[in-house]
């Protein structure tokens, strides 16, 4: 289960060069966090509920969601990905 996580991390950390080099070929994004921003807010901005806010953390390698600094890059799952994410991490017991 750790080394499929570490593949995702990966994947999404290849996705983020791939986004911000221009080359992004998904629905994948990468979002620069701007002062005021809060998880939970980006959560409901980008999927339109705030129940990803946690994964949102967790993609970003993000464990305390009040330490998130202005300027830095955030990966944004396409909606699709987020719910399969989403519906992991509920199911295992986190």
């Amino acid at each position: 289960a750790l080394e499929e996580k570490e593949q995702k991390i990966k994947e999404l950390e290849d996705a983020k060069v791939k986004a911000e080099s221009g080359q992004d070929d998904s629905k994948m994004r990468v979002y620069q966090f701007q002062d005021g921003d809060t998880l939970s807010g980006l959560s409901d901005k980008f999927y339109g509920s705030v129940k990803y806010s946690s994964d949102l953390g967790r993609i970003n390698r993000i464990t305390d969601h009040n330490s998130v600094r202005t300027g830095t890059y955030l990966i944004i799952p396409p909606l699709e990905m987020m719910e399969t994410i989403h519906g992991r991490n509920t199911t295992s017991g986190d």
